[in-house]
């Protein structure tokens, strides 16, 4: 079952865990969305697209994937938030985060366009 995070919420963590986050924020859109300026990633977030979800917190051992993303893989306990561009998307690649074994796996369904004020 999905679990989602309201846009509070997500704010608030972002401004008190600007250090130490106690939590993974990861964008699944595509590369060029995430660079996008009309609707920029969140702040402290990972691009991981949906397409390499499962082969990236599968596949890649701790070490490679902090040298692809420069951040520690989580444990199956970690918080992980995930959202994209309007919420269908995030709700696919945690539903994949879940298969895999996560269990502190968040949606945000707003997404960047409610993040953006796009709706």
């Amino acid at each position: 079952m999905l679990q989602f995070i309201e846009k509070s919420a997500l704010a608030q963590l972002i401004a008190e865990q600007t250090g130490s986050r106690n939590y993974l924020l990861i964008d699944c859109r595509e590369p060029h969305e995430f660079s996008s300026t009309e609707l920029p990633h969140l702040p402290t977030a990972l691009n991981i697209p949906l397409k390499s979800i499962t082969s990236n917190f599968n596949d890649l051992t701790t070490t490679q994937f902090m040298s692809q993303y420069g951040h520690e893989k989580p444990s199956h306990k970690n918080r992980i938030i995930i959202y994209c561009r309007s919420g269908a998307r995030a709700q696919k690649a945690a539903q994949e985060m879940i298969e895999l074994g996560y269990e502190n796996v968040l949606v945000y369904k707003g997404s960047a366009n409610e993040w953006w004020g796009k709706v």
